[in-house]
């Protein structure tokens, strides 16, 4: 009905997206803590309402550059018989988007944002994990939106299995392997083009010489956002046998400073439902039963909130659960290796992660870890 929005009503939507998190930035708190048991309020707008802000401003920037005709050279001889070629950017349709349990409002307007910048309409569908922010979803944003332009979509495995289905113009997929090759199956019926963002296991390298304290602090810090619920949240860390105790050491400090026990936990996130938290017992059991060292920080997390305290696993068996699947929780594994060399050979053994960390200052070593391993980004 509408091909191709001009820029006037794509930035409209798009100020509608931002309108709506800022006027219903109390629901959103309110949802998210139902769903969570516990989540500080002033984290959930730092991650659900914020990031959105952010993007609607800077794709609102750029989105008149972004909607320019791209000139490019006709090919010999046509470019001597006065060819002119370009390339224009055309709105696919109807984009469909799936976001996952550990952001579901933010995902959903930043993906939802996205798709609007591209002249699109969007439908998406909330995770069946996350309740109460679909259905304050469902409800308040059709005040902002007529449901031919954005609308959400509620329900529990049998309406995403018919959502991904639908016969999209293109779908976004964001949560775990596992049910990413289902998603991808049923888009492939359609031949509806797919974009998946499935997280994995995110590695930590410490080289010798770098600062251990430093180390130690912004690993743990990234770790126990949100109890370790983020898919670039960093899952194991690679380094040198010497340098092991004093990084261990250098982490429990960092997590009793982060998150005092004396606070009683009023600032650690919960374990988003039952089912997770268990299987956070779960890996821990089978770690312990590999040989494992656990080590327990207590920040006065209680079981009524569903919290999980920190855990540091060291050194487990390769084939342990900790080592082999997402861990996605507030355990932090830390494990030896020979060298350098050969925490890449481990890191490239497995499958790509989304994020790859690196601490260190050697230049050699930082060219070694760009040219040697692959993932969605690496930090430095």
């Amino acid at each position: 009905a509408e091909r191709y929005p001009g820029l006037a009503s794509r930035l409209d939507r798009i100020r509608r997206i931002v309108d709506f998190v800022v006027d219903q930035q109390e629901a959103i708190v309110a949802a998210t803590d139902e769903d969570w048991v516990h989540k500080p309020a002033a984290f959930i707008k730092a991650v659900e309402i914020l990031p959105v802000i952010n993007h609607a401003k800077a794709v609102s920037k750029r989105l008149p550059s972004w909607l320019r005709d791209e000139r490019r050279k006709a090919d010999f001889p046509f470019n001597l018989l006065g060819a002119k070629a370009y390339i224009r950017y055309q709105p696919l349709g109807v984009v469909g988007v799936m976001v996952p349990w550990n952001g579901p409002v933010a995902m959903a307007m930043i993906a939802a944002i996205d798709a609007f910048s591209a002249g699109n309409r969007v439908m998406v569908k909330i995770s069946e994990y996350s309740p109460a922010a679909a259905a304050m979803l469902a409800d308040t944003l059709p005040r902002y939106f007529d449901a031919s332009e954005l609308c959400i979509v509620t329900g529990e495995v049998e309406v995403s299995r018919a959502f991904a289905a639908l016969p999209f113009d293109h779908l976004m997929y964001t949560g775990s392997a596992g049910t990413a090759r289902h998603v991808m199956a049923a888009a492939a019926q359609n031949l509806t083009p797919v974009t998946l963002e499935l997280g994995g296991k995110s590695p930590v390298l410490v080289d010798r010489r770098a600062d251990l304290q430093y180390a130690a602090q912004r690993t743990v810090s990234g770790r126990l956002i949100n109890a370790g619920q983020g898919c670039i949240t960093p899952d194991y860390v690679l380094l040198e046998a010497p340098c092991l105790e004093a990084f261990i050491e250098a982490a429990i400090q960092a997590i009793r400073q982060l998150y005092p026990a004396e606070l009683q936990g009023r600032d650690y996130a919960a374990i988003a439902t039952n089912g997770h938290y268990q299987r956070m017992h779960e890996l821990l059991d089978d770690a312990r039963a590999s040989g494992a060292r656990i080590l327990e920080i207590d920040v006065g997390a209680t079981t009524e909130r569903r919290q999980f305290s920190p855990v540091i696993v060291v050194d487990p068996a390769d084939d342990s659960r900790v080592m082999q699947e997402e861990i996605f929780g507030p355990i932090l594994v830390v494990k030896t290796v020979a060298d350098l060399s050969a925490a890449v050979d481990y890191v490239n053994a497995g499958e790509r992660p989304l994020a790859l960390y690196y601490f260190g200052d050697a230049s050699q070593a930082k060219q070694q870890l760009l040219a040697q391993t692959h993932s969605g980004g690496v930090a430095i």
